[in-house]
């Protein structure tokens, strides 16, 4: 992978590429980086900075985009932000995550973190009050402590 040795990234994969974004580097420095490789080429490709350096966020693929949630920068070691960015590989650009386009992904997400989703008959069923309190409020990222 080219770029700077990282680690605690961000990593998903959407139809032939693997994006890798954010992490920090070998002195701790938390990155706005990304890198892509596209699987049909066998090659990486970098790609445009995230507007915000992101150690330790989560990612999750929604509608072909991949999206970069949480994580903190160098400065605020720890304090994780509440607020998500998206790579659309159709613009070639980072852009703003609206809160409503995330609900389910998210509760995917923090269901895989948390371990508070349960099975029932066999399928994976998420009826906890985190779940409401995520769905049904008026919440905006910048009200959360989760990430």
């Amino acid at each position: 992978m080219p770029g700077p040795r990282r680690s605690f990234f961000a990593c998903a994969a959407v139809g032939r590429w693997v994006f890798v974004a954010g992490g920090h580097d070998e002195e701790k420095n938390a990155l706005r980086s990304a890198v892509a490789y596209d699987a049909d080429a066998d090659a990486w490709v970098a790609l445009p900075d995230m507007a915000t350096e992101r150690d330790e966020a989560r990612d999750v693929c929604v509608g072909g985009r991949f999206v970069v949630v949480g994580g903190y920068p160098t400065e605020a070691q720890g304090r994780f932000v509440g607020f998500a960015e998206a790579f659309d590989s159709t613009t070639w650009a980072w852009g703003p995550v609206q809160e409503h386009y995330l609900i389910i992904p998210l509760i995917l997400l923090l269901s895989s973190l948390s371990g508070f989703c349960g099975r029932h008959q066999g399928r994976r069923r998420c009826g906890s009050s985190l779940e409401k309190r995520l769905v049904f409020p008026r919440l905006s990222f910048s009200s959360f402590s989760l990430f």
